[in-house]
């Protein structure tokens, strides 16, 4: 689980903002900025809300994060530089009655 934890936290291909971000940044030599949400990552919360789960996903202070939203953020300049502890992402899954 863990593993698995560590891909979905990490940029990946089908992260379009988060390649380019993390290439202008190589290419400036600057911080690496933390990666956005790929759009499998998106896929997996919409297949879970189709089976009549909730899905939240929360920051490390605990407030919800608007996946539609995070990638409007991301492009305001509201990034947050890589250090060396991991974000927690926590997933809330409920069956909505």
């Amino acid at each position: 689980a863990a593993y698995t934890l560590q891909e979905i936290l990490t940029i990946k291909s089908d992260d379009v903002q988060g390649r380019v971000k993390t290439y202008e940044s190589i290419v400036k030599g600057e911080s690496i900025l933390e990666p956005g949400v790929p759009e499998s990552f998106k896929i997996l919360v919409n297949e879970l809300q189709s089976l009549g789960l909730k899905v939240t996903v929360e920051d490390d202070r605990d407030r919800v994060i608007d996946l539609k939203d995070a990638e409007d953020e991301m492009s305001d300049g509201h990034e947050g530089v890589i250090s060396g502890r991991r974000r927690k992402r926590v997933l809330e899954l409920r069956e909505d009655l």
